[in-house]
């Protein structure tokens, strides 16, 4: 078997690019499925459509992956009174931090549209390449329709002589030559648009006919790119539609080659992970050294900058830093994976008790059957073990659930954390199991 050198396997890393495109439906239900794309699919830029997030909770964006930055627009339409609707919500872009010096966002200027948002990308050419996330509007409103590809064409012409193209989201079309039924006006004007300005969509490349709208099973997020530069792309294809339960839309993952316009960075920092404190064995010297820590840094953070200068974010952000700092002082413990989380100490002295006759009743040698005293003693022990140990299971399961239960209104990174903590056993509620 050949294998690559070192220097040619780094060589080929550095010229791939993975691209993944969603109309995600929500962000907060679909966070964790996308996060977990992100790591499958070694996703280098994520282009999301309908994120549903009001400008005051933008910031959740970047929370979705440690190792990922993020830009987005939100819907002007929206506020905290309307109803959502489908077609709306934002666009937002994220990427990788290994492409930190290679990635910046298009000027504002240029775009005066929230369902439009863009990208450039520096690659070894004379040009570099433009990524841009579109979702176009969804109801029948073909004015409206026509007035955002407009928009969409006059980013087009602007960027036109500067560099090279990916347009890619939900277009809410099919093409013309792709459905069923007779082509509507926004068909019409969509395979128009791809026409007039040389595009190829990437499907009809890879000559693909999977389908990305689930419920109508059509084709209506497209990926758009000058037919002169289809040859990037090396791969083109859609999720399978058992993967996805959160979004009635398929995500496309595309693969491509280019070559940057300089180094990426790899060694991106990993997260600040707390680490497991071991609470038992801290004693007064531990704390008294965690509490002083925490003064020194607190009182260096508000004598280096001002308290006007500094929001409410910023100070719980920086005093969260000072304390996962300030762990250091307090003793670890690593994590014990055959530990039972239903262990008590009732438990623990009946099983010393099941252990302590089964040893009595084995020292006294032959005959051990069930005329033995010795016998009868440690097999009730033994069931007293057993009972005991059924009701600490079924208690623990009862306050899992309803911890689940809690946790799918309030916190959904705690739902999925239980959840995968019960390492694909089945969660069964003791009281409806009876």
């Amino acid at each position: 078997m050949f294998i690559f050198p070192y220097y040619l396997r780094y060589l080929l890393l550095a010229m791939l690019f993975n691209l993944l495109c969603w109309n995600v439906r929500g962000i907060m239900s679909s966070a964790f499925s996308l996060s977990v794309m992100l790591d499958k699919r070694s996703i280098d830029i994520a282009l999301l459509t309908e994120h549903k997030l009001l400008p005051r909770s933008q910031h959740f964006l970047s929370s979705i992956n440690p190792l990922f930055y993020a830009y987005n627009t939100c819907d002007n339409s929206l506020d905290n009174f309307g109803h959502l609707r489908c077609g709306k919500a934002g666009t937002a872009i994220l990427k990788s931090k290994s492409l930190k010096n290679l990635v910046s966002p298009v000027c504002n200027t240029c775009i005066h549209n929230d369902r439009i948002i863009g990208i450039e990308l520096r690659i070894n050419t004379q040009s570099p390449l433009y990524i841009f996330c579109v979702i176009m509007p969804s109801d029948n409103d073909v004015i409206f329709y026509n007035e955002t590809l407009c928009e969409v064409q006059a980013i087009l012409s602007h960027y036109c002589k500067v560099g090279t193209f990916i347009f890619a989201g939900d277009f809410n079309a099919q093409l013309d030559t792709e459905t069923r039924l007779p082509p509507n006006q926004k068909s019409k004007l969509l395979s128009t648009f791809i026409k007039n300005n040389n595009f190829s969509p990437l499907h009809s490349h890879f000559n693909s006919n999977a389908y990305t709208y689930v419920t109508a099973r059509s084709r209506i997020v497209h990926v758009l790119v000058e037919r002169t530069s289809t040859h990037l792309c090396t791969k083109y294809s859609v999720a399978n539609p058992h993967d996805i339960i959160t979004s009635d839309h398929l995500h496309v993952p595309l693969y491509f080659t280019i070559d940057y316009a300089g180094e990426r960075k790899y060694n991106a920092p990993k997260p600040n992970v707390p680490k497991n404190i071991n609470w038992s064995k801290c004693n007064t010297f531990h704390l008294s050294q965690f509490n002083n820590e925490i003064e020194v840094q607190v009182t260096k953070l508000f004598s280096t900058y001002k308290i006007d200068d500094l929001t409410p974010n910023m100070i719980n952000s920086a005093i969260c830093n000072k304390l996962r700092e300030a762990e250091k002082y307090l003793p670890s413990s690593k994590f014990n994976k055959a530990a039972k989380p239903f262990w008590c100490p009732e438990l623990k002295r009946a099983h010393a008790q099941a252990r302590h006759f089964r040893s009595v009743w084995l020292q006294l040698g032959r005959p051990r059957g069930i005329g033995q005293m010795s016998y009868v003693d440690y097999k009730s022990a033994k069931r007293m073990f057993r009972r005991l140990q059924r009701q600490c299971i079924d208690k623990y399961k009862n306050s899992i659930f309803d911890k689940l239960i809690q946790a799918t209104n309030t916190d959904y990174r705690l739902f999925w954390k239980l959840l995968r903590s019960q390492g694909g056993s089945t969660l069964k509620c003791a009281i409806f199991s009876k």
